[in-house]
């Protein structure tokens, strides 16, 4: 089982799209095509435990948390703009200007201890580390990937495996 596991590993890593994955299912038996369905699986929900465990977040969030300090800074802008033009007292400003800036930090100190990767970096980091983990122990790479197969319900493992090329960026 460990060497269909690690070759099975070895395709994963090229990062398969779904027509691909398909064709080389297609080659299997029905057995083995159930153990690369799981492993498929498996593979993803080490990457969500990989990503809490290294602190990796997705290079998207990284975007998304720069443009709320560009929206931020236009705010500031934006109010002392309207603060000059309409005549508003200097109070009215500052409230706003220091929950704004409040709002700056929050996203600051929320991200400073992350290190933002793409998601098929992760992706292929976590299969690097699940061949690393074969390779040093396989009896418990596999005992643990047997476990996963038996908490796993077995008719929900298709709906899931069709959604994974996506969420991988395939």
């Amino acid at each position: 089982m460990g060497t269909k596991i690690r070759v099975y590993l070895e395709f994963l890593l090229q990062r398969p799209s779904r027509p691909e994955i398909d064709k080389y299912k297609a080659d299997l038996t029905v057995e083995n095509r159930k153990l690369f369905d799981h492993l498929l699986l498996f593979c993803y929900f080490d990457l969500i435990q990989y990503t809490r465990e290294k602190k990796l977040v997705s290079i998207g969030d990284f975007y998304l948390s720069c443009f709320g300090l560009f929206a931020i800074i236009v705010g500031l802008a934006g109010a002392s703009y309207i603060n000059h033009y309409l005549g508003l007292s200097m109070l009215w400003f500052i409230n706003l200007a220091l929950g704004l800036i409040a709002g700056g930090w929050a996203i600051l100190i929320w991200r400073k201890h992350y290190f933002f990767a793409s998601r098929p970096s992760l992706w292929k980091a976590t299969i690097r580390s699940n061949l690393q983990r074969l390779h040093d122990n396989p009896e418990e790479f596999e005992a643990t990937f047997r476990r996963f197969i038996m908490d796993f319900p077995e008719k929900s493992v298709p709906k899931w495996n069709k959604l994974i090329p996506k969420l991988i960026g395939r």
